[in-house]
């Protein structure tokens, strides 16, 4: 998943069942490409004006933004707009670059679309490209009165992304009828940015075809087409679907949708295309100034390009990799519609360059005195008489070699079980015995030296030592909580 949704629709409901607000809650936006650079802010301004009614002007109110790096990657937009009918209600927003440069302008929502019917205005309201709802729908109109949900705008805010958040934001509330008033409370901008990714790339990919011919079988009715993307970056950064669907009625009986690798799902039109039977022959684009649920077509005509029905933006930050699926349902028995082909155009990155390696990285000083934590390099061995006479005292010798030249090991120990037959006479002062387990406390020995101890034991009958089967335990400190360990059966006792 590249981002979290939170379940705004139902905190909605619940707060207009008590009389309250609805706040819709944060939507998190796409994580940013990889290697780049990101961050998040939100501005705001809360100057509660009236909005004048049937005036084509309207209310318009201004953020000026200064100051942030990086360019827009997600943008949500919060409305505070009380109103006692929605479908008076325009709203556009609009975004001027630094020093009067370029303008670019998009419908929140145009009248007669605005949550269909109801009042209370869009008080609350989160219009996000991610969001589940999209305002041209009758899903929009939760309720008659109170506050809407997290919704989708009629115009894609994906239409900023890549442009630089710095500059002027203008918001117009716009009342198209009388009798009918409104207040413009409060409004914010919620951004997500990033540092710009590397040069992008673009798949484009044919998708097969396929029809549903006349029927009265509405079971029947659907037609469910695959395509595979490979070989894309694994960032998606815009998307642009092309159809070619003709009708052999009335293309506003279709319903189309377009569903991601990822699961994301968009809505690119339901009951739309009025006047063309090949209306939805046309490419889909979150850019473009024609927007499907206002556009009308001429019979035979054909429309270069078509804002769809809620935001391509939505599968904005997914891996386009993948099957891609185009499901289109016809909503109306007895007529049929043949899909004449179809494809996408995905543009992605692998996000922004990796940061260069230091042509002169510091070269990593060792230790004065650095601690010997190597198996092999601690040898134990046992010296001495094979065989003892009873009553009388055999002396073993038990050395320690560190064998790494210049390194020492420290808080060095070593472990001998005394052998069946045998009890200890003599041990050396840094020595302790405990059921039948000598500890030898060697200290610290130098790379390249050792050091050996020599213990007295006594037999209690003639047995032999039987050194080439004695172990040895040897522990040294590694400078840290590790700590060498090493078991060593040795070899070696002279006649």
């Amino acid at each position: 998943m590249k981002r979290t949704k939170l379940g705004v629709a139902g905190a909605a409901v619940a707060a207009l069942a008590v009389g309250l607000t609805a706040q819709s809650a944060v939507a998190a936006a796409p994580d940013p490409p990889p290697f780049c650079a990101a961050d998040t802010f939100t501005v705001g301004l809360n100057t509660p004006q009236s909005i004048p009614d049937n005036d084509t002007t309207g209310r318009t109110q201004t953020i000026n933004v200064t100051g942030r790096t990086g360019t827009i990657r997600d943008l949500d937009l919060v409305t505070n707009v009380a109103h006692s009918f929605n479908r008076d209600i325009s709203m556009t927003l609009s975004h001027q670059l630094p020093g009067g440069g370029a303008t670019k302008t998009i419908a929140i929502v145009n009248p007669v679309a605005a949550g269909r019917t109801g009042s209370g205005g869009f008080a609350g309201t989160r219009w996000d490209d991610d969001a589940q709802i999209v305002v041209t729908q009758p899903e929009a109109d939760l309720s008659t009165n109170g506050a809407k949900p997290t919704l989708v705008p009629e115009q894609a805010l994906a239409a900023f992304i890549g442009d630089d958040p710095n500059g002027t934001w203008r918001l117009t509330v716009k009342d198209t009828s009388l009798n009918d008033t409104g207040t413009l409370s409060s409004w914010n901008l919620d951004f997500a940015t990033s540092g710009a990714a590397a040069p992008t790339a673009v798949s484009s990919q044919d998708g097969p075809t396929g029809s549903v011919p006349d029927s009265h079988d509405l079971s029947n009715n659907q037609l469910v087409r695959q395509l595979t993307v490979s070989g894309a970056g694994t960032y998606l950064t815009d998307l642009d679907l092309n159809t070619q669907i003709e009708h052999t009625l009335d293309p506003s009986e279709l319903e189309v949708r377009l569903t991601s690798p990822a699961g994301t799902t968009v809505l690119i039109s339901r009951q739309r295309g009025s006047g063309s039977l090949r209306s939805l022959s046309t490419k889909w684009d979150d850019s473009s100034a024609n927007l499907i649920t206002t556009s009308t077509w001429n019979p035979g005509d054909t429309r270069p390009n078509v804002e769809p029905e809620a935001s391509l933006g939505a599968f904005i930050g997914e891996n386009p990799n993948g099957v891609w699926t185009l499901t289109i349902t016809d909503t109306q028995a007895a007529d049929g519609f043949q899909l004449q082909g179809w494809s996408i155009n995905a543009t992605s990155t692998n996000g922004c360059s990796a940061p260069a390696p230091n042509p002169n990285p510091p070269t990593p000083v060792p230790p004065a005195n650095p601690p010997v934590c190597v198996r092999t390099n601690l040898v134990a061995t046992i010296l001495g008489q094979k065989k003892a006479i009873r009553g009388k005292v055999a002396a073993v010798k038990i050395r320690v070699r560190n064998a790494t030249a210049g390194a020492s090991a420290g808080d060095t120990t070593a472990k001998f079980t005394l052998p069946a037959g045998f009890t200890l006479s003599s041990k050396p002062r840094t020595a302790t015995l405990k059921k039948g387990v000598l500890t030898l406390r060697l200290g610290t020995i130098a790379g390249g030296k050792s050091k050996t101890v020599t213990v007295g034991l006594k037999a209690k009958t003639g047995a032999a030592l039987g050194v080439k089967r004695r172990t040895v335990s040897v522990r040294a400190n590694c400078g840290s909580a590790d700590t060498a360990k090493l078991a060593v059966t040795v070899a070696r006792a002279p006649r």
